[in-house]
C-alpha cells in the first residue's frame, strides 16, 4: 500500500514518488542561515536529477527548498530551537589576542618602541630650558626699561661756558661742587664758539658770561628734558635764557619724535620676520628685498613726520629718509643673519637685543640722561644709534652723524656676513628636490606643547 503523503509534499509533486523523499530529514546544521540554504539546495539537487523528465522544473524545486519547512516545528531533529547558540567571545580575550599579536610583531622585528618611555623626559627637559630662557629675557627687559626711568638724570652731560677765563673757572667749580658726575663743563672763547658747539652736537647748551651779565643758551631740539634743566639753572643764576636750537612749533616738547621711536623699531623687525618666512634659504632675495623695503619705509616715515605730523617740521626730508632707512636696514640685516645661522635661537637673541636697544636709545631724553653705563651702551646698539642719527638729521643738518652711521654700518655688515656664511654652510639641494617645510624643521617637544 502506498503511504500517505507527508505534510511537506503536495499532490502531484514529482518528488513524492521517489524513495529519497521518504528519507528522514538531516540534522540541522550549526552554521549560519546562508550556509544552511546553500547545503539544502545542493542536497535537493539529487532527487530532481533522478526524477526523470516528468519531474517539476528546477526552478520550482529551488523554491520548495528555499521555503521554510513546516515540519521543522513538529520534528525534533529539524527544530531550530535545539540549535546551540554560539558563545559570546570575551573582550578581554580579544585584548589579550591583540596584545599577543603586538608582542609577536615586536619580537619579529627585534626592536621595541621606546617613544612612550622616553616621552616625558624628552618633553620636560626642553620645556624647562625654554621657560628658563624666557624668564631671563623678561628679567633683562624689565631691568632695561625700568632702570633708566627710575635712575635717570644728568650723567656727564656736556655743557659749555663762554667768557673771561676767571669767570669760566668759577662756573666750572660751581657745577662740580653741585654734582661732580652730573655735568661735563667745556670752556669756549665766546658766544659764537658756544653756539657752533651746539650746532655740531658737542654740547646741549651753555652759559655765556659778559661784563653786563649772562645768558643761558639751550637747545630744546636736542632734548627737551635737558633744556628744562638748563633753563632752571639759568633762572637760578639770574641769566637770560634763549633757545639756540628750538624744537618744531607743532612738537615743542619733542613728544612726537619720541613716540616715533617704537614704530620705527618695529619697522626694523617686521620686514625681517616676513622675509624669513617668504624667502627661506634665499639670502640674495632676502637682502635685496630688505634694502628696497628699508628705503621705502624711510621715505614714507620722513614724509609723514615732516609734513603731516610735524614732529620733524622744517627738516630735510631726503636726508631724514636716508637716516631712517639706514637704521631700518641695519636691524633687518642683523635679524636675517642671526636667523640664517642660529635659527629660532639666533632670531630670539636678535629680537631681545633690538628690544633692549629701544629702552637704551635715549630718544625721549638724551643718552647722557641715562644711568652709567647704559647710556653709552645704548649708542652702540641699533636703536640707540638710529635715534641719534634721526635727531641729528632732523634738526642739525646731519651734523655728528659719523658715529651713529658707523655703528649702524657695523651691525648691517655683521648681518650680511652671517647671511654669506649661512649660504656657504648650507649644502646645495638638487633642482628636483623640494625644500623641506619649515614646520618639519627643528620640532622640539616644547614647541609641540
Amino acid at each position: 500500500m502506498t503511504p500517505p503523503p507527508s505534510p511537506e509534499q503536495k499532490p502531484g509533486d514529482a518528488t513524492a514518488d521517489t524513495p529519497e523523499s521518504t528519507a528522514p530529514a538531516q540534522p540541522a546544521s550549526t552554521t549560519t542561515p546562508a550556509s544552511t540554504t546553500s547545503t539544502t539546495s545542493s542536497a535537493g539537487a539529487t532527487p530532481l536529477d533522478e526524477a526523470g523528465p516528468d519531474a517539476t522544473p528546477a526552478k520550482d524545486a529551488v523554491k520548495n527548498d528555499a521555503a521554510p519547512s513546516t515540519s521543522a516545528s513538529t520534528t525534533p531533529s529539524t527544530s531550530s530551537s535545539t540549535v546551540p547558540e554560539r558563545p559570546a567571545v570575551d573582550n578581554a580575550d580579544d585584548d589579550d589576542a591583540d596584545g599577543d599579536d603586538s608582542s609577536s610583531e615586536v619580537l619579529a622585528s627585534g626592536t621595541e618602541d621606546t617613544s612612550v618611555k622616553g616621552g616625558a623626559n624628552d618633553t620636560l627637559v626642553p620645556l624647562a630650558g625654554t621657560l628658563v630662557a624666557l624668564l631671563a629675557v623678561v628679567v633683562v627687559l624689565i631691568i632695561g626699561f625700568v632702570l633708566p626711568a627710575t635712575k635717570s638724570g644728568p650723567n656727564h652731560l656736556p655743557i659749555g661756558v663762554a667768557g673771561p677765563a676767571a669767570v669760566t673757572t668759577q662756573v666750572k667749580t660751581l657745577f662740580s661742587e653741585n654734582d661732580a658726575t652730573a655735568f661735563e663743563v667745556k670752556e669756549y672763547g665766546d658766544e659764537a664758539a658756544l653756539r657752533n658747539a651746539i650746532d655740531n652736537r658737542k654740547i646741549y647748551g651753555g652759559l655765556v658770561v659778559t661784563e653786563t651779565g649772562g645768558s643761558m643758551l639751550i637747545a630744546s631740539a636736542a632734548s627737551s628734558v635737558v633744556a628744562d634743566t638748563l633753563n632752571s639753572i639759568g633762572t637760578q643764576l639770574g641769566a637770560q635764557v634763549s633757545d639756540a636750537k628750538a624744537a618744531p612749533e607743532k612738537d615743542p616738547r619733542g613728544a612726537g619724535l619720541a613716540a616715533a621711536g617704537l614704530p620705527l623699531a618695529l619697522a626694523g623687525v617686521l620686514p625681517a620676520l616676513l622675509l624669513i618666512r617668504v624667502y627661506r634659504r634665499r639670502p640674495l632675495a632676502q637682502l635685496g628685498t630688505a634694502i628696497a623695503a628699508s628705503f621705502v619705509i624711510g621715505a614714507a616715515a620722513a614724509l609723514l613726520l615732516t609734513t603731516w605730523l610735524g614732529a620733524t617740521q622744517g627738516a630735510n626730508v631726503w636726508l631724514l629718509a636716508v637716516a631712517i632707512a639706514a637704521a631700518v636696514l641695519a636691524s633687518n640685516l642683523i635679524l636675517l643673519g642671526l636667523n640664517a645661522v642660529g635659527g629660532l635661537i639666533g632670531l630670539g637673541v636678535g629680537l631681545t637685543v633690538l628690544t633692549l636697544s629701544v629702552a637704551l636709545s635715549g630718544l625721549s631724553s638724551a643718552p647722557e640722561w641715562l644711568p652709567s653705563p647704559w647710556g653709552d651702551v645704548g649708542q652702540f646698539l641699533p636703536a640707540g644709534a638710529g635715534a641719534t642719527l634721526l635727531r641729528n638729521a632732523a634738526f642739525f643738518d646731519g651734523n655728528a652723524a659719523g658715529l651713529p652711521l658707523a655703528v649702524l654700518g657695523a651691525w648691517a655688515l655683521v648681518g650680511l656676513l652671517l647671511l654669506i656664511l649661512s649660504e656657504s654652510l648650507t649644502p646645495a639641494l638638487p633642482e628636483d628636490e623640494p625644500l623641506q617645510d619649515e614646520d618639519d624643521e627643528d620640532k622640539s617637544p616644547a614647541a609641540a606643547i
